[in-house]
């Protein structure tokens, strides 16, 4: 076989490859609002708390398989996070200033494969299919994100607590992003976790004895 014939055709699956990459970019756009509760501090699977205090859990829905996206079923793979901010910051284009970033979870373990807390519901895409089947076949997929309750600025001094939503619940704006190695960029609508329903979860957690 001509050598020339056989480089021209390695450099055009290449090409080929990478644009296509690159010109895929996941498209987020029906997360919907679930539920909202106050849990204690999760447990990292060295058995140490990951976090200091407890924490507000949002479970949102969506019919994209986050997984997939977050493990690379794709060319590359587009890591899953998600923010949470004030909605009144995200509104005025200060969301940046206190957001609380960090990872998207199903079932106890990332859908980026990452190995947090509850390690023994910690699967990979393959394995978490195997044990779960039924969340390939469910239109509405759920996933958790977690919320600080309080954040506190200007640690040692002058310390300035940002928000405590314990004290003061206000409304949280929560959207899904990524991206990956080429440049190419998403981000989802955005939920709107009511003021109301995070007063109601402190309540029902009061009245459990949290």
């Amino acid at each position: 076989m001509n050598l020339n014939w056989v480089r021209l055709c390695v450099i055009g699956f290449v090409a080929s490859a990478v644009s296509g990459c690159a010109l895929y970019e996941p498209h987020i756009s029906d997360l919907a609002l679930v539920s909202v509760e106050i849990v204690p501090a999760r447990v990292l699977t060295t058995g140490k708390l990951r976090d200091s205090e407890p924490q507000i859990k949002i479970t949102f829905s969506s019919e994209v398989d986050l997984v997939d996206i977050g493990q690379g079923k794709h060319f590359f793979s587009f890591p899953v996070y998600q923010e949470t901010t004030l909605c009144k910051n995200f509104a005025s284009g200060r969301g940046g200033e206190i957001s609380i970033g960090g990872e998207v979870f199903w079932k106890g373990g990332g859908v980026n494969g990452s190995n947090t807390y509850y390690s023994h519901e910690d699967y990979s895409a393959e394995l978490f299919r195997k044990f779960y089947p039924e969340f390939k076949e469910q239109k509405l997929k759920y996933y958790e994100a977690f919320s600080s309750i309080r954040h506190v600025m200007g640690v040692p001094h002058p310390i300035k607590v940002a928000f405590d939503l314990e004290r003061q619940p206000e409304d949280l704006c929560l959207a899904v992003h990524g991206g990956d190695m080429l440049g190419a960029t998403y981000r989802s609508n955005t939920v709107v976790v009511p003021k109301a329903a995070i007063a109601e979860a402190f309540r029902e957690a009061a009245a459990r004895g949290r």
